[in-house]
């Protein structure tokens, strides 16, 4: 991301508290809710969608169910002009090269909707749409900046997430490791039940909001009071309980 000065105009405690919450997410629904809600305090919107790339959405704020089908199906019908993965257009929808298709003349401007901010996140994945009314303010450079910052951190974290729920109903919780290992402490147990559903060491940092030399601190000590010396023989051992 190209420096701006609007990046010193962030509001970094907001934005910490965002990822905080989003991050504290235990499953598909609350993230994608938690993305959203806590978003609209960043940048204030009227309609907003989180959407799985080349398919349904996961969830939207401000709109029905019906609406949102109506979206669906008329922004298939569009060309194919979405921007590269990570990037965000801002858009005007009465300048917009197609702005005499269906999907702007049928949909958006009878929804009262004017200015948007839409794209992928990294990874094209997911993606997520922002749209004001015509009563609302342009987007202005701060709130693009503020979510191009915000973009990778929220990808980062659906990686983690998506990777812990395809492996979470086979591997043991922290509950689980301070039952059957209770010589581990509270962190311990949480940093090794990670450890089990196969995040690596920064992705532990990342969900834990702690440094990668703590994590592995934490891992030392893990290996210690297992009595092993590697990671796959500590997992087998952590594991093994389940």
């Amino acid at each position: 991301m190209a420096y701006l000065p609007e990046l010193e105009h962030i509001p970094w405690i907001k934005v910490n508290a965002y990822l905080r919450e989003i991050g504290g997410s235990t499953t598909r629904e609350q993230f994608c809710e938690t993305v959203l809600s806590g978003l609209v305090r960043l940048i204030p919107f009227d309609v907003a969608g989180v959407f799985q790339v080349s398919g349904p959405c996961l969830h939207q704020i401000g709109a029905s169910e019906k609406t949102m089908k109506a979206y669906a199906y008329y922004q298939s019908r569009l060309p194919r002009t979405a921007p590269p993965p990570g990037t965000f257009l801002k858009l005007n929808w009465r300048t917009v090269p197609y702005r005499n298709s269906e999907f702007v003349t049928d949909f958006i401007i009878p929804q009262g909707l004017a200015k948007s901010l839409v794209g992928t996140l990294p990874g094209n994945v997911i993606a997520m749409a922002i749209h004001r009314s015509s009563l609302a303010l342009d987007v202005t450079d701060l709130e693009y900046a503020i979510l191009d910052m915000l973009a990778p951190h929220v990808q980062h974290f659906y990686n983690c997430f998506d990777k812990i729920a395809k492996l979470s109903r086979s591997c043991p919780t922290k509950e689980e490791m301070a039952e059957h290992f209770p010589s581990l402490s509270h962190r311990e147990a949480e940093v090794a039940a990670l450890l089990c559903q196969g995040l690596t060491f920064a992705e532990i940092a990342t969900c834990l909001f702690v440094s990668r030399r703590t994590v592995e601190t934490h891992i030392e000590n893990i290996y210690d009071k297992l009595d092993v010396h590697d990671k796959k023989t500590a997992i087998e051992r952590l594991t093994s309980q389940k």
